[in-house]
């Protein structure tokens, strides 16, 4: 960054070559030299013509650069200038990365939650399974019950009629 202060009177104009130019003193750490106090020249104060002598913080967020001034009265009240710095490449990946593995563990959780439901529904089956069993086994004694007792009737009324034709051919 070029740092430039400039500073004029309450006509509008330039301050007068010599005036004091107050430090600008930031919110977060730069790189290089920041702008300490010096002399106004036509007005304006730069940390450089041409190249930078300051460089912008790498951590994201608002920066802030400060310094004391009049600023159109006579009382001495603090100047600032804000800017954004926009979070760097490795602080957007990981925000991204952290995002991701939220977003995973909330499917894992919900797959969880579906593997535990299913679970659920097949011992519901087996137990219906189980009990159709029990049923269908309770049916077959009763039906082979009922069969043996037919085969029993069927014996009784044939040796019935056995007889019955012996007395009557007799």
């Amino acid at each position: 960054m070029i740092v430039t202060r400039t500073a004029k009177d309450s006509s509008g104009n330039p301050v007068a070559d010599g005036s004091a130019a107050p430090a600008v003193v930031f919110n977060k750490a730069v790189g290089g030299t920041a702008p300490g106090a010096g002399f106004y020249v036509g007005g304006t104060l730069a940390t450089s013509s041409s190249r930078p002598a300051v460089f912008a913080p790498t951590a994201s967020g608002v920066f802030e650069a400060r310094m004391s001034g009049r600023n159109g009265s006579t009382a001495t009240v603090a100047i600032i200038t804000t800017a954004t710095v926009a979070e760097s490449a490795a602080e957007a990946a990981a925000n991204a990365a952290g995002d991701a593995a939220a977003e995973a563990t909330d499917a894992a959780n919900a797959a969880t939650d579906a593997a535990n439901a299913a679970a659920e529904a097949a011992d519901a089956a087996t137990a219906a399974a189980q009990d159709a069993a029990d049923a269908v086994a309770a049916l077959s004694t009763s039906v082979t019950a009922m069969v043996d007792a037919l085969r029993k009737q069927i014996t009784s009324l044939t040796n019935l009629v056995i007889k019955i034709q012996k007395k009557v051919r007799a």
